[in-house]
């Protein structure tokens, strides 16, 4: 939920990035969220997707069963990660840039 929101200051989010984790020498960051249409409501209204940070083809990559980034909520919510991401990026692997990343689309088989 942290990254949704744009926090990306929390300890647990930071450890994941961590340079000892060598990130910078990965194909590809996968990253499941876990989306809520309200969060005040916990039994209910929660759907999976996955962020992805492909660093071999310089992008970031949405894969959503249900949406694609024609829906402004999941198109918002992905730029909000992208930021958050490229802040703990540059912070972990200042070596490495990663702001010139846009967000694309997957294309799954409906």
């Amino acid at each position: 939920m942290n990254l949704q929101q744009g926090i990306h200051n929390v300890n647990e989010i930071n450890k994941k990035f961590d340079y000892k984790n060598y990130l910078d020498k990965k194909d590809l960051v996968m990253l499941p969220v876990l989306e809520c249409a309200d969060v005040t409501d916990k039994e209910g209204g929660r759907h999976y997707w996955v962020f992805n940070v492909n660093l071999r083809g310089g992008r970031f990559e949405v894969l959503d069963s249900s949406r694609t980034l024609d829906d402004i909520e999941l198109m918002t919510t992905a730029s909000t990660i992208a930021g958050v991401v490229r802040q703990l990026w540059s912070k972990h692997y200042p070596k490495f840039s990663i702001e010139h990343f846009q967000i694309i689309d997957i294309d799954i088989p409906k």
